[in-house]
């Protein structure tokens, strides 16, 4: 049994009714349709970064989660950008 993806209105309908739900409906249409957008666009940037994430993973060219090894790197990058430091 497969599943049929959503159109494009209905993703819009969506989303269109997540921003009423929010608060954050007061654009103008062809706003709310560019924000939509770009949406979609970063949608699709994260799906492709996932995919080839997965893929890199089948290949074993990836390493088990380290959180605590995440975190201190987040607070260390949070530090920096606190004293103005940008690291690159």
């Amino acid at each position: 049994m497969s599943a049929e993806s959503p159109s494009e209105v209905e993703l819009f309908q969506q989303y269109v009714g997540d921003r009423l739900a929010r608060g954050t409906a007061d654009a103008s249409l062809e706003q709310t349709l560019a924000d939509f957008r770009a949406y979609q666009q970063q949608l699709n940037e994260l799906r492709g970064k996932v995919h080839e994430a997965i893929e890199e993973s089948v290949r074993g060219e990836s390493a088990p989660f380290d959180a605590e090894s995440s975190k201190r790197r987040l607070r260390e990058r949070l530090a920096q950008e606190s004293t103005g430091e940008r690291q690159e």
